[in-house]
């Protein structure tokens, strides 16, 4: 509800803010908030609001879940190629992804790559 609210009146910053409390609370976004998530983003984008770790980390974590891997990897790369550093929960998210599809290998090549990068 938050998320159409502030979305219908421009108010990106305030849905980054939403990501960022839910996250640092342990709150996790249901799967209907999710299916927004995506267009979300977009939007966020096309206004020239730029999304942070917290908001790249939501979406790959919920892609992640639904098992959308292909998805989550390329939202991870793209993530990096603008600049910003993935954290332990994004990590985690892939890492969780991949062990439950059973690609126990990309999963340890994850952990392995995080723990170098000290995380």
């Amino acid at each position: 509800m938050l998320f159409s609210v502030y979305t219908d009146n421009g108010m990106f910053d305030k849905v980054i803010g939403v990501f960022d409390y839910r996250e640092k609370s342990g709150f996790k976004i249901h799967q209907r908030e999710f299916r927004g998530s995506k267009k979300l983003f977009e939007e966020m984008e096309k206004r020239g609001v730029r999304p942070n770790c917290v908001t790249y980390s939501a979406l790959i974590d919920g892609y992640s879940k639904k098992g959308n891997l292909d998805e989550a990897k390329l939202l991870f790369e793209e993530m990096e190629k603008k600049g910003l550093r993935p954290n332990i929960i994004t990590y985690s998210a892939l890492i969780d992804g991949y062990s439950k599809k059973g690609n126990i290998k990309e999963a340890k090549r994850l952990y392995e790559e995080m723990v170098k990068r000290g995380l």
